[in-house]
């Protein structure tokens, strides 16, 4: 009777899965929490094959050892970002048991069940109210069940929600985040996930294909509405997770070496092929990396825009006059994370040039230039483009208090290659010409 009703409602949950959650991720805070897990699992992957590289030879080998047992203890994380006060009442149960069949008392109670048993077993484990956990949990939970795996074992799942939450305290992801906020993204990764994982077991208990192909199909949905990238390419198993992202990850400067070794190599892809009912894009020229360093934005970037207007007499209709206006950017960036700029505009016959200089931050998909004496723009990265001319192309988009860049579902209805790179509604495309090529 269970397997029944959990079946019947699989459909609708997978529908408001398909709706980023519910839309509990729908928002600025949603999309930094998920950009900022992507690049650590990214970054803390690349490291491992880097250490497994090293490891290979002898010598190495006798290296790495020493500088471990040298090694300080890493000071304690100040987890309290992560954390939330819960209000003393479930915030998410009654709405999303609503969505899926209003009215219905036992769908209440499954979904009632489900959140009481993960926060049974998170105090259990000395994690409440942690919202680290819930992504944890979701992540590992929802690739294992897509993948025939069933639920994943604590310690390695342990192990990721450390993971995020160093990646989030670090780079301050949820800052500004209320407790309210962070209990209802807590609650709605528990529910999606605990129904998923309910219809995987009944279905294994009663030897019900169907069932558990409809709970891999759950799965799949909660982990490409959260990532935004096909559930194929996302794995947990016990040495961690692994996401084969095609998105571009901006690597944190701080922490990555300014060597050739951190780069990874470029691939060749459509991150956003042509849609059916829009017209055929050019074919994307070049590679994309699936990853920048600083070491990457080294040289000299260009980048401008310019319009003209032509004006009428609406009495005559006769030309009135033209009006003509342009601006060009150059950064010049160095390998130690500086810059220098220039400005310069032109517009109703005045010129304006500026000069300036800062520093740069990668970090959590974002390149914020600190500048001396302008204010500090923070772009999100997109795509890097590397031309059959061996140019660059850097397309990025400005972010502000008000925006936060685009989720992965804006990402797919602003950005495209009509022009044979990417571009994106409301972006930047900065080029890097070759030296021998100027």
């Amino acid at each position: 009777m269970i397997l029944l009703l959990l079946v019947s409602c699989a459909s609708v949950v997978a529908q408001h899965a398909a709706d980023g959650l519910g839309g509990a991720f729908n928002n600025p805070a949603g999309t930094t929490i998920t950009r900022t897990i992507m690049d650590r699992i990214a970054r803390r992957n690349r490291e491992r094959r880097l250490a497994a590289a090293r490891r290979s030879g002898a010598s190495s080998t006798a290296r790495t050892s020493s500088s471990a047992d040298s090694a300080q203890p890493a000071a304690k994380l100040n987890e309290a970002s992560v954390l939330f006060r819960p209000t003393g009442t479930q915030l998410k149960t009654r709405e999303i048991a609503n969505l899926i069949d209003a009215g219905n008392p036992q769908v209440l109670t499954i979904l009632t069940t489900i959140l009481q048993e993960f926060d049974k077993g998170a105090r259990a484990a000395g994690h409440p109210n942690d919202l680290a956990l819930a992504l944890s949990f979701f992540l590992a939970t929802n690739a294992s069940v897509y993948h025939g795996a069933g639920q994943p074992a604590d310690p390695p799942m342990v192990e990721l929600r450390d993971t995020i939450a160093e990646a989030l305290v670090e780079n301050k992801a949820l800052n500004g985040v209320t407790d309210r906020q962070k209990q209802e993204m807590y609650e709605t990764l528990v529910i999606f996930t605990g129904f998923a994982l309910a219809v995987y077991e009944e279905g294994k208990q009663g030897g019900n294909a169907e069932s558990i192909k409809t709970s891999q199909q759950l799965a799949g949905q909660n982990l490409l509405a959260f990532i935004g990238i096909s559930p194929d390419k996302i794995t947990f198993t016990d040495q961690g997770l692994n996401i084969d992202n095609g998105a571009a990850v901006a690597n944190d400067s701080s922490s990555t070496p300014n060597s050739s070794s951190t780069q990874v190599s470029a691939v060749q892809r459509d991150p956003f092929p042509d849609r059916p009912g829009y017209a055929p894009q050019k074919p994307l020229l070049g590679t994309l990396k699936d990853s920048i360093t600083m070491d990457d934005l080294v040289g000299k970037w260009d980048h401008g825009a310019g319009s003209v207007q032509r004006y009428v007499d609406s009495n005559t209709g006769n030309y009135a006059g033209t009006a003509t206006s342009f601006y060009g950017e150059q950064f010049v960036i160095r390998s130690n994370a500086t810059f220098e700029y220039k400005f310069v505009g032109r517009a109703n016959n005045n010129t304006v040039r500026e000069t300036d200089r800062g520093t740069i931050i990668l970090s959590g998909g974002y390149i914020t230039f600190k500048f001396e004496g302008r204010t500090t723009k923070k772009y999100q990265f997109i795509a890097f483009n590397i031309q059959p001319t061996g140019a660059a192309i850097l397309s990025l988009v400005e972010v502000h208090d008000t925006f936060q860049g685009y989720d992965a579902a804006g990402l797919a209805l602003e950005c495209g290659h009509g022009d044979g790179f990417i571009q994106c509604v409301g972006g930047e495309e900065w080029a890097r010409i070759p030296v021998q090529n100027r």
